[in-house]
């Protein structure tokens, strides 16, 4: 028998035994299968088992994989490859699913510069735009669709016609890096107010992204991120990555693993820290977490470096040798 041929090409009956590649059907009669090197070829046609073999044994069930009537793939459940190769097998070509959001994208203040700039196009006082960049591929990874709508000077003008065109493209969420601080000229709360911005909260208990923004436009998710590199993504990891998840009709489940603490940790009075941590193989084969030097705002390295994020309470801290769990970046 070989794959592909029908169930009833041959039949089996007590004492006999037929030859069968794997993903055949089971002939008619036969109840169990013996791998071949379990077997020695006799004379005249006979085989001769070499092994005790079970009723049922390596043969595959119709419907062991799904039943009729079962639940193959629940509501909410991410398209990777794996529900492809499912929905295959059932024979379904479309399903239907949550449309990816669409996250408008802007960056502000007057001494950024696009990326490409070379070092001798960079004016003192002048750097390249890494957040931008860096939210963008952030906000694909996460399967969402991001449209980069560009800078904005430290203007109200400014910023209100780049919220504006936000507004009129009819995105999803919209995200605006910088100028959310209390500073002169962090205007993009003004800007968001003059537009009929909705606030729900300003500052968050967390270190480092402390003066997050969140709130309402027409019913749309904005985001005020802060516009120091660090602060930006880990506000990002917390809070918009899981809003995104909702938009696309997923529960968030961060990715966590348990390490053990390789360095005593102090938090933060009033606020929660989340510490960069890199992962290590102990020589026992425990996994440590490594605190990253590291631990500046601005610090872009101090995410390269890291594997995920510690949360340490406020006010409290940690021991080096206490089982921690680490949220994983990525």
């Amino acid at each position: 028998m070989r794959a592909g041929d029908p169930p009833d090409k041959v039949g089996v009956t007590k004492g006999k035994a037929v030859k069968i590649s794997t993903g055949a059907p089971i002939p008619k009669g036969a109840n169990a299968v013996v791998k071949v090197e379990e077997t020695a070829e006799g004379r005249e046609g006979k085989v001769e088992v070499l092994a005790e073999v079970e009723v049922g044994e390596n043969i595959r069930r119709r419907g062991e994989d799904v039943r009729a009537g079962e639940v193959a793939l629940q509501r909410g459940r991410r398209i990777r490859p794996f529900e492809v190769g499912m929905l295959a097998a059932l024979g379904i070509g479309a399903v239907k699913v949550y449309r990816r959001p669409r996250v408008a994208l802007i960056t502000t203040g007057d001494e950024i510069l696009p990326w490409e700039r070379a070092p001798s196009e960079l004016p003192p006082g002048k750097i390249r735009d890494s957040v931008g960049p860096m939210l963008k591929a952030a906000i694909l990874r996460h399967g969402a669709e991001p449209v980069d709508l560009g800078k904005a000077r430290d203007e109200l003008a400014s910023l209100e016609a780049k919220v504006g065109k936000a507004q009129r493209l009819g995105l999803d969420v919209l995200l605006i890096c910088g100028g959310v601080s209390v500073g002169e000229h962090d205007l993009v709360k003004e800007a968001l107010l003059d537009l009929g911005f909705k606030e729900v909260f300003h500052g968050v208990g967390m270190k480092p992204g402390k003066p997050l923004l969140f709130g309402l436009m027409e019913e749309k998710l904005v985001f005020g991120l802060p516009g120091n590199p660090v602060s930006s993504m880990i506000a990002f990891e917390v809070f918009v990555k899981p809003s995104l998840s909702k938009l696309m009709g997923e529960e968030f489940h961060p990715l966590e693993v348990t390490a053990i603490l390789a360095d005593d940790l102090e938090g933060t009075p009033g606020r929660t820290h989340f510490v960069r941590v890199r992962l290590r193989r102990g020589g026992d084969g425990a996994l440590r977490a490594e605190p990253v030097r590291k631990r500046g705002s601005g610090m872009i390295s101090s995410l390269t470096q890291a594997d995920g994020i510690v949360a340490i309470p406020p006010g409290t801290s940690l021991k080096a040798g206490q089982e921690v769990v680490v949220r994983l970046l990525g």
